[in-house]
């Protein structure tokens, strides 16, 4: 749960 939303924000807030 943790990974998958760390993933999410940092290549949708980060990445983009």
């Amino acid at each position: 749960m943790f990974r998958l939303r760390t993933k999410e924000i940092r290549f949708g807030s980060g990445e983009n």
